[in-house]
């Protein structure tokens, strides 16, 4: 049985496949225009002022946007020091905001969807990940939608314990 199980991005080619798990797929494609602008617009933000300011004024503006009141909280000499051990990572992080704002699945992509399909989304993720759950829904309610209580976008590793036990019985059914 051939399964695709991808994160963050999801996948084309899904005919392919005879079960689908998708793991807090960013499809800002299919998001009203109202709702993609304004991420898309932030994404590109992020990217701008990294090359114009550095690494690590780019991951603050990342972290600032992506990670809101939690990054809020932090004391400035804790949002320093991770900001220092991050910003090594900026240059992966650049091209994948790029990439999450070309990726050109669209609404017909999720109605043609074949196969079976689970979806995870964290209920603590990135603020628009609520509205592409909510999106994928209205596209294709007989689609199952888990959102994992106390999870982030790396909902795989927040709450493995529930995204394993899912998996398994979906890929059982």
């Amino acid at each position: 049985m051939q399964v695709c199980s991808t994160l963050s991005v999801g996948a084309r080619g899904h005919s392919y496949f005879a079960l689908t798990i998708l793991i807090e797929p960013t499809l800002l494609g299919i998001l009203l225009p109202e709702d993609r602008d304004p991420v898309v617009a932030a994404l590109r933000a992020v990217i701008a002022k990294a090359e114009a300011e550095g690494p690590e004024s780019g991951m603050r503006a990342v972290m600032e946007t992506a990670a809101g009141e939690a990054w809020s909280k932090l004391d400035a000499e804790t949002q320093a020091k991770r900001l220092q051990a991050l910003a090594s990572c900026m240059p992966l992080i650049g091209p994948h905001h790029l990439g999450l704002c070309e990726l050109a699945v669209t609404e017909a992509d999720v109605v043609g969807l074949r196969p079976p399909t689970l979806l995870f989304y964290g209920e603590e993720s990135f603020p628009f990940e609520p509205a592409i759950a909510s999106r994928i829904h209205t596209l294709r309610p007989d689609l199952r939608l888990i959102t994992a209580e106390k999870a982030t976008h790396n909902v795989h590793r927040d709450r493995s314990d529930l995204v394993n036990a899912e998996s398994l019985a979906f890929l059982g059914s």
